[in-house]
């Protein structure tokens, strides 16, 4: 109980921390001449959770690995892409954007596996 309720922390902090955070940094990077505004690249983000969920279904569904490990593996590859979104401080847009776009679809994946397997 106490595992799951540590996952439900991290799933909420992962999805809605990303998406607060997310919108006021593309603010912050956005420059005059880019040819996305900010809120395209939201837009954009926003679309990578549709995947992310249904990779989140097909592994409540089907379970090849297990509820644990499939849990585990969210989990891992949120920690990986919130370590890649460091690159905003470093200026390294080219890492930056593409991480925001995945961490939003692996937020979104967890934040679903945990309820549904919580619930």
């Amino acid at each position: 109980t106490v595992c799951l309720s540590y996952c439900c922390l991290v799933a909420n902090f992962t999805f809605f921390g990303q998406s607060y955070m997310s919108a006021q940094a593309f603010a912050e990077i956005a420059k005059p001449t880019d040819t996305m505004s900010a809120a395209a690249q939201l837009t954009i983000s926003a679309s990578f959770e549709f995947p992310g969920a249904i990779l989140s279904m097909l592994l409540v569904a089907y379970a090849p690995w297990g509820f644990n490990t499939s849990l585990s593996g969210f989990l891992s590859l949120n920690a990986l892409l919130a370590m890649a979104l460091i690159t905003l401080d470093l200026d390294l847009q080219a890492w930056y954007i593409p991480a925001t776009y995945l961490i939003r679809m692996s937020s979104q994946g967890l934040f679903l596996f945990v309820y549904v397997v919580v619930g």
